[in-house]
């Protein structure tokens, strides 16, 4: 005769061990999976970024020098890393934020952060960042207009620049492209 109690009691075990050994062998291997393509797609948005700064400094663009209004392919581009960088690792993640702070500055920081919670068509976040140079515009004169040109992107690419700020973006884009 088959004891049901434990039988019921020997199945319910069975159930626990697996799914905590499957938790436990699969979950760090598919979040360290994750955290690689997150790492590749990072390095993929910031290289041409990179390449175009070193190319500037060499003198070969001077196509990417920059007056005194903010350019919305800044905050776009924050937008995409934002996106990206929600894959990484919690350590990791802080740190890219940090850097796109020092990189980007606060005000194209904000607006990512408040589009990156569903990233929509290229259409509407041109829309979105066309709206926020709209204001920007409106205020230009105050504390909210400098932050969309304080970031070191905007003043390593002003004439006139002093070369460390390059050398610094340089460095920042760098560390930001692996992630650190």
């Amino acid at each position: 005769m088959v004891d049901i109690p434990t039988v019921a009691t020997s199945l319910a075990a069975s159930l626990v061990a697996s799914y905590v050994g499957v938790r436990y062998f699969t979950g760090p291997k598919i979040r360290a999976e994750r955290s690689t393509l997150a790492r590749q797609k990072l390095r993929d948005l910031v290289s041409p970024l990179r390449r175009d700064v070193r190319e500037f400094r060499a003198g070969m663009r001077d196509d990417l020098r920059r007056d005194g209004t903010a350019t919305p392919a800044d905050g776009i581009l924050a937008q995409q890393i934002l996106h990206v960088a929600h894959d990484l690792s919690a350590l990791a993640r802080y740190r890219v934020g940090r850097r796109m702070n020092r990189i980007f500055s606060s005000g194209w920081m904000r607006v990512a952060r408040l589009r990156d919670s569903s990233v929509p068509s290229a259409d509407a976040v041109s829309a979105s960042y066309s709206a926020a140079l709209q204001l920007l515009d409106n205020r230009r004169s105050g504390e909210g207009a400098r932050s969309y040109v304080d970031g070191l992107l905007h003043r390593a690419l002003q004439k006139g620049a002093n070369p460390r700020l390059l050398q610094r973006l340089e460095r920042e884009l760098f560390l930001l492209e692996r992630a650190r």
